[in-house]
């Protein structure tokens, strides 16, 4: 029978409640690009891989602060958000035919990923550790860089949620998520939201992208390996609901971490059972109302 003393509980709960966070920021990204416009956003993984390499570029290469880096980083995956709205989505959102997304967000992903390898190569990168040393207590070591991720997970969280609740953008965003015909006649641009959700998303998955960096490395599979458990627990949390994305995100995290302690690979057999048992008891999530997106 398997045993864990207090100390691997201690471990293996610190670790999956990191990478939880992280699955949150993404999760939370993803389902505001879902609810808002409709889109079903699959290259949202290729921002993540991007981030986590143009951090490491401007980190390694040009010897830039990781703070500033990450800042640029961000910016310039929000513009390349809103450039994808701009030049691709929007003329797809006028046909209004769900194919056309996925197509057109895996052609990019495609696109994205290949671009990567050609210009960052097939080794896996590291971050250089940003706050050296590890932080221990009652038998549990955690490093200060993952501390630093956590700190910074659950504040870019709590301002998502104040910025989605209390301000007049994400006040419009949740009008045009509900119904955007209503929304355009209170005098809402829905195009100008579309493209504010979509850039700002793609922001918050560079800045996961970086911030795993310098704990858990860069590698060329991080995009795909990333967007599967993201659609994963968006399912689970609900497609429209950024307090599922933040609940299943953290549960993702914690199964993985003690599954793979319990199981090794098996956890993500487990995981999808679990998934699973889940949606079909509750189609529309823990904390959703769609079980379906609608096209804008």
């Amino acid at each position: 029978m398997l045993s864990i003393t207090a100390e691997v509980f201690g471990q293996l709960l610190i670790n999956g409640l990191v990478m939880g966070l992280v699955y949150a920021i993404l999760a939370s990204g993803l389902v505001l690009i879902m609810s808002v416009t409709g889109i079903f956003y699959l290259c949202y993984g290729g921002f993540y891989l991007l981030g986590a390499y143009f951090v490491w570029k401007m980190v390694v290469g040009y010897g830039w602060p990781f703070g500033i880096s990450l800042v640029v980083t961000m910016i310039l995956m929000d513009i390349f958000g809103i450039l994808t709205y701009i030049l691709f989505f929007r003329l797809l959102q006028k046909r209004g035919e769900f194919t056309g997304y996925v197509v057109g967000a895996m052609g990019l992903f495609v696109a994205i990923n290949q671009s990567s390898l050609l210009v960052f190569g097939t080794v896996p990168r590291r971050i250089p550790v940003v706050i050296p040393g590890t932080l221990e207590f009652s038998g549990i070591s955690i490093t200060y860089d993952k501390v630093l991720l956590a700190v910074l997970g659950i504040a870019i969280t709590l301002i998502l949620f104040y910025f989605y609740q209390k301000t007049k953008v994400g006040r419009a965003m949740r009008a045009v998520s509900f119904l955007p015909e209503a929304a355009n006649l209170q005098g809402i641009n829905s195009s100008s939201i579309f493209t504010i959700t979509i850039g700002g998303s793609c922001a918050l998955a560079a800045f996961a992208g970086g911030m795993v960096g310098p704990s858990f490395g860069v590698h060329p599979q991080m995009g795909e390996n990333i967007i599967m458990i993201v659609i994963i627990i968006t399912l689970l949390g609900g497609m429209d609901s950024l307090l599922g994305a933040c609940v299943a995100g953290i549960m993702v995290g914690l199964i993985q971490s003690f599954g793979q302690f319990a199981v090794g690979g098996l956890v993500q057999v487990y995981l999808f059972l679990i998934i699973g048992i889940v949606i079909y008891f509750r189609p529309t999530g823990l904390f959703g109302s769609r079980t379906e997106l609608s096209t804008r």
